[in-house]
């Protein structure tokens, strides 16, 4: 048994998080659960390829165990809903953005972990899917293409993680289309 002084790593919080999800949340526990687990700097927080769960322990070691459990569960989201799957031609920064919202929102009113600081959510996007939120982002977007590209940065700037493509796997590696279909 470790002493409250002693911490955990980020790699001991991850699996923390996910038993605690098996218990509390089966659902989204069975899908974390299956996940590869991968300690790198790849990325600034973490992110998935449906296969694995990247995570930087940076970042993992700055959060309390409630917000590693959201992170955690903030990536099932992304395997259950689809979301690389369903952006087809939408612009990328925002598009993982609404989906952001709309993962965060999940979380948040199911009282899955703690959101974490200065991440997406809104109560203007309560219970609101992701292509409902990308099409109210798309029309409040400012017209003017510096205020544009500025309001692109900053939602992205609060995207709790990496968005992955579907047909690249973590590492950059093409999927094959058997591998797609499987996921």
């Amino acid at each position: 048994m470790l002493k409250k002084t002693e911490q955990l790593s980020a790699t001991d919080k991850i699996i923390s998080a996910r038993i605690k999800l098996l218990l509390s949340q089966p659902f989204f526990g069975n899908i974390v659960s299956r996940l590869e687990l991968v300690e790198t700097r790849q990325f600034p927080t973490g992110a998935t390829d449906g296969y694995r769960l990247y995570f930087n322990p940076d970042f993992i070691n700055k959060l309390t165990s409630a917000e590693v459990l959201f992170f955690v569960a903030h990536e099932a989201c992304h395997i259950i809903f689809l979301y690389w799957e369903r952006q087809n031609d939408r612009i990328s920064q925002m598009w993982n953005a609404a989906s952001d919202y709309a993962a965060n929102d999940i979380l948040k009113v199911n009282k899955i972990g703690k959101l974490v600081d200065d991440c997406l959510w809104s109560d203007k996007y309560k219970n609101s899917y992701s292509e409902e939120i990308y099409d109210d982002l798309q029309k409040n977007a400012p017209k003017n293409a510096a205020a544009y590209d500025k309001f692109l940065k900053d939602l992205a700037s609060k995207i709790l993680d990496t968005h992955l493509p579907m047909d690249k796997d973590g590492d950059g590696n093409q999927r094959t289309q058997e591998e797609i279909d499987t996921l």
